[in-house]
């Protein structure tokens, strides 16, 4: 038959079964502590390899921005000789121009010329060599 356990033997129950919840809520705890710690290593480990990956990246934005800096440079420089370039090229087209109309000039002079003034040294061709001579010497001049 069924009989009543005494107040000592429910109390020691009581004390074991405490003792069991106790035990396994510590270890539930120890359990749940190094899950924690795991995790905080791996966090941890994270937050280092991202950290060099940004030192990493903002050295390379550093390098690439003084790369661009030198490259705006070099491309001001490049304009400018291209500028100055242009400008040359501009004041010898405008003199092979003038020297082209002067040149036409004389030989439409020497064409129109009169039949009387044609002879051993014509007038016309005395006249064209004068103005060639005189141009020659303003074009030594400009040169100097």
């Amino acid at each position: 038959m069924f009989s009543i356990p005494s107040f000592h033997t429910i109390k020691q129950y009581a004390v074991d079964i405490f003792a069991v919840l106790l035990g396994g809520a510590l270890a539930v705890l120890f359990i749940m502590y190094m899950i924690a710690r795991s995790d905080l290593k791996t966090a941890q480990q994270d937050y280092a390899n991202e950290k060099a990956s940004y030192t990493q990246a903002v050295g390379k934005v550093d390098e690439l921005t003084l790369q661009n800096t030198e490259n705006l440079q070099q491309i001001g420089k490049l304009k400018a000789d291209n500028a100055s370039l242009v400008e040359a090229l501009n004041k010898k087209s405008h003199a092979d121009i003038k020297r082209t109309q002067k040149i036409t000039k004389i030989k439409t002079r020497i064409e129109d010329a009169k039949k009387t003034d044609d002879g051993p040294v014509a007038p016309v061709l005395f006249d064209t060599l004068y103005r060639l001579q005189q141009s020659a010497g303003a074009e030594d001049s400009n040169r100097s």
